[in-house]
């Protein structure tokens, strides 16, 4: 799966947020979310950077053709590894609204 989730200021905070927009005050960047086989990870494409978020968690990955987990893969083959941020005051931040 390689779809666009909500803006950095709407995101889970459990999954993180990309450390550059983070420090840049910059929560408007949107994250990707790509499979790799059974790993899910999160990513900026703005910053170039990736996290992993967790494996088999979210089953959808099953059901995706191979052809898209190679794109994946060399997509995020090209991005740097990094450790999300995970803190929403570092980011200036208030809670999320409620849903």
């Amino acid at each position: 799966m390689s779809v666009t989730l909500q803006t950095q200021a709407d995101c889970d905070i459990h999954l993180g947020m990309c450390p550059h927009c983070v420090a840049a005050a910059d929560t408007s960047t949107r994250l990707m979310w790509r499979n790799i086989e059974s790993k899910h990870y999160l990513c900026c494409d703005h910053h170039g950077v990736f996290w992993l978020v967790g494996e088999n968690d979210y089953p959808a990955w099953r059901y995706e053709p191979a052809e898209l987990h190679a794109q994946n893969k060399t997509k995020i083959g090209s991005m740097q590894r990094v450790e999300p941020a995970h803190s929403r005051a570092s980011a200036g931040l208030s809670r999320p609204p409620p849903r």
